[in-house]
């Protein structure tokens, strides 16, 4: 800008100067003395302009404010400017020796101004089509990018049914190179046994262009591999960019092995739910029912033989009560019990008033507040679960429980002292170890298992 004021008010300087030059105005001869003084002060002012702009234009600036000064047009008219002032100058020279009228000078000024303008307009056009073009050429290079990348097989279908199209990652889940399967016929994609649901699925998305389907299939992989995908579609054969169905076949195998997993373990969790039920709740209050019975079915007892027949059924009830609350212990959320600390020192005052020969130890170093409340409560599953696998087929004497928590990392270590069990035979396929590697899983940590000699503790 300011180079632009300094081009304008050279140029009306130099009109005044050559208005002055042929006499015509006698104001402006008291105004302008001398013609090099007014050519002297335009140089000056320019060369002032010249490094102000200079000055602006290296200041530091926003990465917004680069982003932007990098998208916008970086033609300037300013050269062509100083080319028409300086062709006006040689015709005001040329014109003051021959006597020319002034009239076509100015004339001839007005006619390049507008030249001027309307060359930078058509310029100015010009240069944002070009970057509109690079910009849709660089956003294309990126999406082109991003579906080379995707973990999901994004595949286009022509009208004749064959794929035009089909991203990397066809090898990794359809077991075929992207290459074999452009070219190749769209139903076929997964197998002659899913030829029918495919062909019916593609006509269904033909037939409604304007929503949205997916399917899900099983399909035999190349190596043998039984998977689970689905497959997502979209007519979008009115796209010029297009011009086809889009299909995107996404493998869902772990997800569906999970959710058979989440529901075997949840029916195991019923049935043994209902077995400490039947086995500890049950028979307690079954105990109390049969000695009342007795109670009452007794004539001519003393008092002394009565009480201890009571005694015996107050037994029983606190025994049914304990039951019970272990039972609601183990089904209550954590955040009924206070805290994760004091969850895993009840568990192990609980085993530890239990069974007399073993020995459970709690260490916890950091700030539990730093947990949240829903890994909390896995954490808590998790070492009431390793602890009962220790119980059941440790056979040592000590286990420790030690919960570190950092700024950025949890980790809950249970050690026994037992004979431990190979991680990768039938204990695995167990209803304990199963639910200890879901939960892990839920909350997207590691799980690590080592089998040491004899004699040294088993980390969990």
């Amino acid at each position: 800008m300011m180079i632009v004021v300094d081009a304008v008010v050279s140029l009306i300087t130099d009109l005044l100067w050559l208005g002055w030059s042929t006499g015509g105005v006698p104001v402006l001869r008291s105004i302008y003395g001398a013609g090099d003084l007014a050519f002297t002060a335009g140089d000056m002012l320019f060369s002032a302009c010249i490094t102000t702009a200079a000055a602006i234009e290296l200041r530091p600036r926003a990465p917004d404010e680069q982003r932007a000064s990098a998208s916008a047009p970086t033609y300037s008219f300013l050269p062509a400017l100083v080319l028409l002032l300086a062709i006006v100058l040689l015709a005001a020279s040329e014109a003051l020796r021959n006597g020319v009228d002034m009239r076509v000078l100015v004339g001839m000024v007005v006619l390049g101004a507008i030249l001027v303008v309307a060359r930078q307009r058509i310029v100015s056009e010009e240069l944002r089509r070009l970057n509109r073009a690079l910009a849709i050429r660089e956003l294309d290079a990126r999406l082109t990018e991003l579906v080379r990348r995707s973990a999901d097989v994004i595949a286009v279908v022509n009208d004749a049914g064959t794929v035009t199209f089909a991203s990397a990652a066809a090898e990794l889940i359809l077991g075929k190179s992207a290459s074999s399967v452009q070219g190749s016929t769209a139903t076929a994609l997964l197998g002659p046994g899913n030829v029918a649901p495919l062909s019916r699925f593609i006509d269904g998305l033909k037939a409604d262009p304007a929503t949205t389907k997916d399917i899900e299939l099983e399909f035999s992989a190349p190596s043998g591999e039984q998977r689970t995908v689905s497959v997502a579609g979209s007519d979008q054969r009115a796209s010029p960019l297009i011009e086809g169905i889009t299909l995107t076949v996404s493998d869902i195998t772990e997800r569906r092995i999970l959710e058979r997993e989440v529901l075997g373990i949840a029916a195991q969790e019923r049935l043994r739910l209902s077995s400490d039920i039947h086995e500890g709740l049950g028979q307690d209050l079954t105990g109390i029912a049969l000695m009342l019975q007795s109670a009452s079915a007794s004539q001519g007892e003393d008092v002394e033989s009565l009480q201890a027949s009571l005694r015996g059924v107050a037994g029983h009830v606190n025994r049914a009560i304990a039951t019970a609350r272990e039972l609601a212990n183990g089904l209550a959320p954590l955040h009924v019990e206070g805290s994760l600390l004091l969850a895993l020192r009840h568990l192990a005052d609980t085993v530890n008033s239990r069974y007399f020969f073993i020995d459970v130890r709690v260490d916890v170093s950091g700030d539990e507040g730093a947990i949240a409340d829903s890994i909390a409560d896995h954490l808590h599953r998790i070492a009431h679960e390793s602890v009962n696998n220790a119980l059941r087929h440790g056979g040592g004497r000590m286990i420790h429980v030690a919960l570190r928590i950092s700024a950025d990392q949890v980790t809950l270590e249970i050690a026994d002292d037992g004979r431990g069990f190979n991680a990768t035979a039938g204990v695995q396929q167990g209803l304990g170890l199963r639910m200890i590697r879901y939960r892990t899983r839920l909350m997207r940590g590691t799980l690590q298992i080592d089998q040491p000699a004899r004699g040294r503790h088993a980390y969990h």
